[in-house]
């Protein structure tokens, strides 16, 4: 019983530290916008990309190509696929990362452009140990589920995932009676070490 237990215990903590971690990476906004535009065969369009910056599509009979992208001011353009069906390019700045996705189907251009906000531009809020730290009382998560117990980390130091701290090395977590729980953090990945 006290195995089974102890198992559940363990499971019940990777599953608020995973979901611990989606919420911190949910801390950004997305917005999506689509429309269709007919391009002939031949001839080129200056698309403009939201406030990032404009992309020129050359259309020839069964592909389109990027000829160029024109970043506004505080944007850095990158062109992930330049020719082909579907084409696509990225603006980086002010905090944002603005798509642009473009693909012939049956003779329209379809024009997509995602936008993605960092809500916590700005923001810093990393912090790093080093040795061995130890905590001792009530270690929760947000929302309605919280654990009591105590919580000791052996590693040298924390990543940054986002804006989620992200230990690397062990992390012990006691979980009363039921014995503890230990769990290993390396470049982002969680494996059980033991129960």
């Amino acid at each position: 019983m006290r195995n089974r237990t102890a198992i559940v215990a363990a499971a019940t903590v990777m599953a608020l530290l995973v979901t611990g971690l989606a919420w911190a990476a949910a801390d950004s906004t997305t917005s999506e916008s689509e429309t269709n535009i007919s391009i002939a065969v031949g001839q080129q369009q200056t698309i403009p990309v939201d406030t990032a910056g404009s992309v020129v599509l050359l259309r020839t009979d069964t592909q389109l190509q990027i000829l160029s992208v024109i970043p506004n001011d505080g944007y850095t353009p990158e062109i992930e696929v330049a020719a082909g069906r579907e084409v696509e390019a990225d603006f980086r700045g002010e905090g944002r990362r603005v798509e642009f996705n473009a693909e012939l189907e049956d003779g329209v251009v379809r024009v997509r452009i995602e936008i993605e906000n960092d809500d916590n531009t700005g923001s810093t809020g990393s912090t790093s140990s080093t040795g061995s730290t130890s905590s001792t009382g009530s270690t929760s998560s947000t929302g309605s589920t919280s654990s009591t117990g105590s919580t000791s980390t052996t590693g040298s130091t924390s990543t940054t995932a986002g804006n989620a701290n992200v230990p690397n090395g062990n992390v012990t977590y006691s979980m009363g009676a039921a014995g503890s729980v230990t769990i290993n953090f390396s470049n982002g990945v969680m494996s059980l070490v033991s129960v």
